[in-house]
């Protein structure tokens, strides 16, 4: 691996028997190689196995390959490998997708990443296959490539890229020149998704998180393949991130679009080869967080996530390290204040304070100084005892304006509450909703519009409440001092009486957020008085020096 010390090694070591754990391992058990060890193992808490984990054959297969790996030919790792992958294909429905969170959701999200692993597997351990199960596993990856090319899945781009990424692995595998053109035609909408500022639309906005997933993607892609227009527009990415490093060694969070703070190693390897100076900047800041367990890693999150994201790219780190020098990296001047307009966020860095605010989270917020977290705004919350309303979910019509008053920064929001959707529907409904899965929706375009409904109605077009806020924030550099000054109004009695501050969580339903760091544990909010009144409306101010 080119060096004594691997900075990724301690994390394969904990991650290489935690993975295989998932993998039933059985070889006379009809679900041999499923990676879910909710379903295979507990046996009670689901009743399918999700495809989702399966995607973690792909770190094995590579670990497996790799000559400079302890594992390669590793012949637990051939039968792990093997299993998984004709697992997967077994798995599969049969128009060419595979299930997530429900039998029969036919998700573009997991079929789009598992393909692309499967393919990939399939591609660097093939002679672990026989003659048979290698014509089944090429049949069942084309099904797969061509339900792809047919389908998309645009407002969240880090999932076309995966798509892009399994027709490429899928023609490759297939020698296909038609799935090669249906490839180029999914790079090409991929590329034009990219925004002016540089970033790829989760939910049509910008998430930290699944930047890094694209910058992932876009790695396991380039390298095995010359492509200077995906070279520059990961550039462009890595640009735009190094803006949202935070001093205390987190990263975006719940002022992005999905409210995420995933850090993914192998982009910044392979990436650091280009030798480019913001690149380095992040791989610096990243391997001396990831030394002090301040970045997300391995061991904070779930299986799921594990499988799905972390696995893979830290093997393909492990196995890709290279050494980088930094010690002409200087850390860049950034201007006082910067609007990203089409992100809607803002950035606010003079001398030692620095801090970031969501325009259309109506002012959700982070603050630093001295890299210490000093402010954390993420609003207000309350309920009628029938539904939760927030002010942190977005409002693309908020109002905004900036001002500077001699040595105050003046912020002002104005936007309204939306729903903030706490509801447990298998708690009342399991039963029905069992049933609607093993039957109506065997039927493709039942399950399509459905798989639709959800996305839209649970994520995509919440709408606004009657209720509204109007925050005015002060940050004076002089005094050293953040004053926030809120007024709600339209809150019915009920909600006056349960009216709150909400703490240091997401809103987002995004199953990858709301992992907990360190650094929000010893951070505590400002305990803030409110000044009720009845008609309806709230006041609050508070004033944090630093």
């Amino acid at each position: 691996m080119g060096s004594s010390f691997n900075p990724y090694r301690q994390h394969i070591e904990y991650m290489v028997p935690r993975v295989i754990s998932m993998c039933n391992r059985n070889s006379l058990s009809k679900h041999y190689g499923c990676f879910d060890r909710n379903f295979w193992h507990f046996k009670t808490i689901i009743d399918f196995p999700s495809a989702t984990y399966q995607q973690s054959v792909l770190g094995f297969a590579q670990l497996h390959s790799d000559k400079n790996s302890e594992f390669y030919q590793n012949e637990n790792l051939s039968q792990v490998i093997k299993s998984g992958v004709l697992y997967w294909c077994k798995i599969q429905n049969k128009d060419g997708s595979v299930d997530e969170y429900y039998q029969n959701d036919r998700s573009f999200c997991p079929t789009a990443f598992t393909t692309g692993a499967i393919a990939q597997s399939y591609y660097l351990t093939e002679d672990l296959f026989d003659s048979d199960e290698k014509k089944l596993i090429k049949t069942s990856i084309e099904k797969s490539c061509l339900w792809l090319s047919e389908h998309s899945f645009p407002i969240v781009q880090n999932q076309m890229v995966a798509s892009m990424l399994s027709l490429y692995w899928g023609s490759k595998v297939l020698s296909s020149d038609v799935i090669f053109d249906r490839f180029k035609k999914r790079r090409r909408e991929v590329l034009n998704s990219q925004t002016s500022e540089g970033w790829f639309p989760e939910y049509s906005g910008f998430d930290t998180g699944y930047s890094f997933k694209v910058l992932d993607l876009f790695s396991h892609y380039l390298i095995n393949e010359k492509d200077d227009e995906i070279l520059e527009a990961a550039n462009r990415l890595v640009e735009l991130l190094t803006e949202f490093i935070h001093p205390d060694g987190t990263i975006g969070g719940e002022y992005c679009s999905r409210q995420t703070q995933h850090v993914f190693p192998f982009c910044l390897e392979f990436l650091s080869k280009f030798e480019n100076e913001k690149t380095l900047l992040l791989k610096k800041w990243f391997l001396d967080n990831l030394a002090l367990d301040n970045i997300i890693n391995p061991k904070l999150v779930d299986d799921k996530y594990l499988s799905y994201f972390y696995f893979n790219s830290y093997v393909m780190a492990y196995l890709n390290e290279r050494k980088s020098s930094f010690e002409t990296i200087k850390n860049p001047t950034l201007p006082t204040f910067k609007y990203y307009k089409e992100a809607g966020l803002i950035r606010i860095d003079k001398q030692d304070f620095k801090a970031w605010f969501s325009i259309y989270r109506k002012g959700t917020s982070k603050a630093y100084f001295k890299n210490k977290l000093i402010f954390q705004d993420n609003g207000y919350q309350a309920t009628d005892g029938i539904k939760q309303i927030c002010s942190q979910t977005e409002d693309r019509s908020t109002k905004f304006d900036i001002e500077e008053i001699e040595d105050t920064l003046v912020l002002k929001f104005e936007g309204n509450f939306g729903p903030l959707d706490d509801s447990y529907p298998l708690e009342k409904y399991i039963v029905p909703f069992k049933v609607v899965c093993r039957t109506f929706l065997k039927l493709d375009f039942l399950s399509y519009w459905f798989n639709s409904f959800l996305k839209k109605s649970k994520i995509a077009s919440l709408k606004n409440d009657s209720v509204k806020i109007e925050k005015k924030v002060l940050i004076s550099f002089d005094k050293h001092s953040i004053k926030t000054k809120d007024i709600v109004k339209g809150l019915n009695s009920s909600q006056t009486k349960t009216f709150r501050k909400m703490n240091n969580h997401s809103v987002v339903h995004s199953p990858s957020s709301r992992f907990c760091q360190i650094q929000s544990i010893n951070y505590q909010n400002k305990k803030v008085s409110f000044n009720k009144k009845n008609s309806g409306l709230v006041e609050c101010e508070y004033e944090i020096n630093f």
